[in-house]
């Protein structure tokens, strides 16, 4: 992979529609393997960047997650930033047909090291400014995903999708697949692709659920899809840094 300066290697999501989902750049802005958001390994070869194990025995993916904010966010912004993890998460469980979401996450400013990674400058926005509404990143050999405080839950699973899955990108600027790896302007759904409706004349990757199979116990029929929309409760913990 390409060295770029400081280490970083950035795939930014650019704005195309109002409420984007998409990123620009190469697909291969995930992880090295299926592992989770935390220090213990998941399923597949790599492991988790946060603090507890990503995928658990049993059916589900039960993720922890750490989101830090780079400065100094108030009570208020902090508490605002919470309500939001459930719809996230839920958006998770959707796309995974039930079978993965956020099951802990704490969220902490003045700290630049979480898994998800928000400036507290874009802590109450739906972009990160200058075009750019989502990226996932490779700091010191590390990925993390970069998101507003309030991002559209499916940019949320898109770049989910990279960190996690190492899932590539599903649209240009004419055409896409209904897939949450897509954007809204070129008819992305709420849900990962597979063989029944993957746009393979476009995109020469496998569909978003063979790779999800390959690397997880997660199970899907292709062509069926749950329709499972609200996932278990996501426990939020906020540590201010001014308390």
């Amino acid at each position: 992979m390409k060295q770029i300066a400081n280490l970083l290697i950035v795939i930014s999501c650019l704005s195309i529609i109002a409420v984007p989902l998409g990123c620009g750049g190469s697909s291969s802005s995930g992880r090295s393997g299926g592992g989770g958001g935390g220090t213990g390994s998941g399923t597949g070869t790599g492991t988790g960047t946060g603090t507890g194990t990503g995928n658990t025995s049993g059916a589900n993916n039960e993720y922890t997650f750490l989101w830090t904010v780079s400065g100094d966010a108030t009570q208020s912004q902090l508490d605002g930033l919470k309500s939001r993890m459930q719809r996230l998460s839920d958006m998770l469980y959707q796309c995974g047909d039930g079978q993965q979401y956020i099951k802990s996450i704490t969220i902490r400013d003045n700290a630049t090291n979480g898994d998800i990674r928000t400036p507290v400058a874009s802590i109450s926005s739906t972009s990160l400014g200058g075009g750019s509404y989502g990226k996932t990143v490779m700091s010191g050999g590390v990925w993390h995903i970069e998101l507003p405080g309030d991002p559209h839950p499916g940019l949320f699973a898109h770049e989910h999708g990279h960190f996690e899955w190492q899932l590539g990108e599903e649209y240009t600027a004419s055409q896409g697949c209904p897939c949450v790896m897509a954007n809204l302007s070129v008819g992305a759904q709420m849900q990962y692709c597979d063989s029944s409706n993957h746009n393979g004349a476009a995109f020469s990757q496998s569909p978003c659920w063979d790779t999800i199979r390959s690397k997880t116990n997660m199970e899907h029929t292709d062509g069926s899809y749950s329709g499972a929309t609200s996932g278990p409760t996501c426990e939020v913990t906020v540590e201010n840094s001014g308390q």
